[in-house]
């Protein structure tokens, strides 16, 4: 306590933010990675007044365990194919993680209708669709889709 009286201001309210976050999330790996992240601001102050650090902060706030989980499968996904900042197909990151050798043999122009099936099948493809669109609105994920609406074709990328 007393080493956290000498600290600036802005590290206090950055852990007095995190903490707050921590204790109104319902998101058990947004606690744990809130508690790294503010251990490293302590041991770094200049982190405190960091951009990214305020951005860390705000997507934390935002997310729970399965965004946080399905952002794994895209991240995972896109760093396997050495593309982590180039479009990769958000339906082909989820299934490459439970290994559906159907849909992968399926020829493109076939995918969007056995997504579209598989969204009223599947709850867990729906929860990472949603996921997608949540880590877009809150610019961790870039998003470009070649028609509106559509599932099969839709492309992300990780945002630097």
């Amino acid at each position: 306590m007393d080493e956290f009286k000498t600290r600036d201001d802005v590290v206090k309210l950055f852990i007095a933010r995190a903490k707050e976050i921590s204790e109104t999330n319902h998101s058990y790996q947004s606690t744990i990675l809130l508690a790294i992240y503010s251990a490293k601001v302590f041991a770094r102050p200049e982190l405190a007044a960091n951009s990214e650090s305020a951005f860390f902060l705000h997507l934390l706030s935002q997310v729970n365990d399965n965004d946080l989980r399905h952002f794994e499968l895209i991240y995972d996904h896109a760093a396997a194919l050495e593309l982590k900042f180039t479009l990769v197909y958000a339906c082909d990151a989820y299934y490459q993680s439970i290994v559906d050798p159907v849909f992968q043999q399926l020829p493109p122009q076939e995918r969007e209708a056995a997504l579209l099936a598989r969204l009223s099948d599947d709850p867990e493809f729906v929860s990472f669709y949603t996921s997608t669109d949540k880590l877009t609105f809150l610019g961790v994920l870039m998003q470009r889709s070649f028609s509106f609406g559509s599932i099969g074709h839709t492309q992300i990328s990780l945002n630097p």
